[in-house]
């Protein structure tokens, strides 16, 4: 097998090794290998529910939001996927860098985007996956998610101290955002704690606390 083969089947089976060929100025660390290893356990569904708290530029994004759904689609490719922000804005930027790696000529799996159906806020696969990115209060009806991931749900300190902010992220998620996973669904929550009554301290206060990892 010749040397740039042998990387497109390594970065196929490992998460870390898709980052480095993608990114070749990607660079390792403890923290990112350690969220790797979960991201791995939620592909392989030792996981149903991931939550992943770390400080703003700390790479969550990037791995989670990004690196990690392409990779996933990569192994699962009629898989749905919903990506959610705190703003449609937010959400499509990493829609649109998710759907950039797997057209670019290093993407070491069989799928591609389809050529006709490749918005920022939709697009699907030419393997039948499909990709749906949406802003906290948007309308995701009539699609489903295989799996579902939150990225920031609430965008910074001064709208965490609102209690509005809080309920409205808090009703959008239960009441529309996980009416939409499909059966088996998986949830993967990423973002930076900014007060203990957000969507993610609810949680954890509840006794749905015990179906998710931290």
């Amino acid at each position: 097998m010749k040397i740039q083969e042998l990387d497109r089947e390594i970065a196929r089976q490992s998460l870390e090794d898709f980052c480095a060929l993608m990114d070749r100025r990607y660079e390792s660390t403890p923290h990112t290998r350690l969220l790797i290893e979960y991201l791995e356990a939620l592909e392989r569904r030792e996981i149903q529910r991931l939550m992943v708290f770390l400080p703003p530029r700390h790479s969550k994004t990037y791995h989670a939001s990004e690196r990690f759904p392409a990779w996933y689609l990569g192994r699962h490719p009629r898989a749905q996927i919903i990506m959610a922000s705190y703003s449609a804005a937010l959400a499509t930027t990493a829609s649109r860098r998710t759907r950039d790696l797997i057209e670019a000529k290093e993407y070491p799996f069989r799928t591609q985007v389809r050529v006709d159906v490749r918005g920022v806020e939709r697009w699907e696969t030419t393997e039948g996956g499909v990709y749906l990115a949406a802003g906290v209060g948007g309308g995701i009806t009539g699609h489903g998610a295989d799996l579902f991931g939150y990225d920031d749900l609430i965008k910074g300190p001064e709208e965490a101290r609102s209690a509005v902010v809080r309920e409205n992220t808090w009703e959008w998620m239960g009441q529309v955002a996980q009416t939409r996973l499909m059966p088996g669904g998986q949830e993967l929550f990423v973002g930076t704690r900014w007060h203990t009554d957000d969507p993610a301290g609810r949680i954890l206060e509840s006794e749905d606390a015990k179906n998710w990892t931290v």
